[in-house]
């Protein structure tokens, strides 16, 4: 039934078009050329228009009014008791219902499979690649173990800072203890210290605990036949942990002094003189360290250390440096020149100059690293796609040849498809698929139309993105049914 709102609410449209000379028509033999012609009456109505067909034959029509076409839309056969309005419009529903199913039904069982296998060969071999030698610039922030900047514990440390430098020998036997027990052996009973012991060790870990406890306290070195022995130059001054190994030792060693555990297995003379001396000689190395921490400060040392593509900078120095603008695109910058600068006052007054540097290099390296993606994409594009069809079976996709010619159709829109058209690996896929594998359906349309649903609706749920697709779907297959004229 053809109501005669429906009719008002196309009035606007046709007024808009009809002021700008534009004519519409179904074409001939289509479903929606049936459902205009049982709106039609040659006899009951003769206002006559002529009008031009897209073949240039001047043919004549009418121009009913509203109320003409809803009573011929909805009159009946009073023989028949039919309506030819109505049987067009089943006619028309049934069509495009049957041929929507069928697209969805195989959209969803057979393309949407294939596509997501594609997807996770291509994304599986890009993953494997080795990751580029041109991208890895990164800023390590380097900070002293918290103990250290701890003013107790600093003037404790100070009594030793006139010692002689040493290599002391050791020998231990200490029986084995738990993460637990170390960490409460090296407490001090203050509690703003042992707070920030107690955040160190849990930093350093598990492992690094058990490790100094095995090798400086509980193995005798002189035993052990089958690897050189560690020396405490090795933990102390020569180790990337060199710091955190003496104030591991030290913060042990001094609670062991004249109170050897029990179950030791050593003599209390031998156990004191190597416990003295380890407490004395990590004290020593750490007052070098607050040294440092010290001329750190004070000459503003913005670098700690540099390789090709790392930067580690003092934590105290560089925070205050971030505070004040800095960024880590002038010390990527930094990496890139030579002379490099390590303070913070060189590197403040070059910072717009690194900054461009590194602007510069970035932008090269982005289209360089881009350029190689899309490259290698397309590369594993094709050869999963070879691999996926190879494996088919004969009975699906037919003969060999007309697998070539497959793989030759894909390989075309392949070469045709742009960098930003290639970096939605879904998206890709799904078109590269149906230009091939899939040409004759609709997949295409249906697929991406429930992904631009779901995407613009993140509330709306499959089933109803489907049903809008399908909506979308019949309203272009209906446009297709539709030549545009202008007078």
């Amino acid at each position: 039934m053809l109501t005669q709102e429906a009719l008002n609410s196309a009035i606007p449209l046709t007024t808009l078009m009809d002021s700008n000379d534009i004519i519409v028509t179904a074409v001939a033999g289509t479903p929606l050329a049936a459902l205009v012609l049982a709106t039609r009456s040659d006899t009951r109505f003769n206002t006559v228009i002529p009008v031009v067909t897209p073949e240039g034959v001047s043919v004549n029509t009418y121009a009913p009014s509203v109320v003409d076409i809803e009573f011929i839309a909805n009159s009946r056969d009073p023989v028949l008791d039919t309506n030819a309005h109505d049987k067009a419009m089943d006619n028309v529903v049934e069509v495009a219902a049957n041929a929507v199913r069928e697209h969805i039904v195989f959209a969803k069982t057979v393309v949407a499979p294939a596509v997501e296998d594609l997807v996770n060969r291509v994304v599986s071999k890009l993953n494997s690649n080795t990751p580029s030698s041109l991208l890895g610039m990164e800023v390590v922030v380097y900070d002293p173990a918290k103990p250290l900047l701890n003013s107790a514990l600093e003037n404790e440390l100070r009594k030793y800072e006139s010692l002689a430098i040493d290599n002391p020998v050791m020998n231990l036997q200490l029986p084995g203890l738990t993460v637990t027990e170390i960490t409460e052996l090296m407490a001090s009973g203050s509690g703003g210290l042992d707070d920030a012991i107690k955040e160190w060790a849990a930093g350093k870990g598990e492992g690094f605990l058990n490790t100094i406890w095995e090798n400086v306290f509980q193995i005798k070195q002189a035993d052990l036949s089958d690897r050189t022995p560690i020396t405490f130059r090795n933990w102390c001054y020569e180790s990337d942990e060199a710091i955190d190994n003496a104030l591991a030792i030290y913060l042990l060693a001094r609670k062991l002094v004249d109170n050897p555990l029990p179950n030791t297995e050593m003599n209390l003379s031998a156990f004191n003189t190597t416990i003295v001396e380890l407490r004395n000689q990590s004290a020593a190395r750490l007052c070098l360290a607050l040294d440092e921490i010290e001329k750190i400060d004070t000459a503003g040392l913005l670098i700690r250390s540099m390789t090709d593509r790392v930067t580690t900078v003092n934590g105290s120095v560089y925070a205050k440096w971030i505070e004040n603008g800095g960024e880590n695109e002038v010390l990527f910058g930094n990496l890139l020149q030579q002379p490099r600068e390590v303070s913070l006052t060189g590197i403040v007054s070059k910072s717009d100059e690194l900054k461009t540097v590194w602007n510069r290099h970035a932008t090269l390296i982005a289209t360089v690293e881009r350029n190689k993606l899309f490259t290698r994409t397309k590369e594993v594009f094709l050869s999963e796609f070879t691999e996926q069809m190879r494996i088919l079976s004969a009975s699906v996709e037919g003969s060999l040849t007309n697998m070539a010619n497959i793989i030759a159709l894909f390989s075309e829109c392949l070469d045709d498809m742009r960098n930003d058209e290639i970096s939605d690996l879904w998206d890709a896929a799904l078109k590269l698929l149906c230009a091939s594998r899939f040409v004759r359906t609709e997949a295409r349309g249906i697929l991406l139309g429930i992904e631009e649903v779901k995407k613009a609706h993140p509330e709306v749920d499959v089933r109803e993105a489907a049903a809008i697709s399908a909506i979308n779907y019949i309203g272009k297959w209906v446009a297709t049914q539709l030549v545009v004229n202008v007078k």
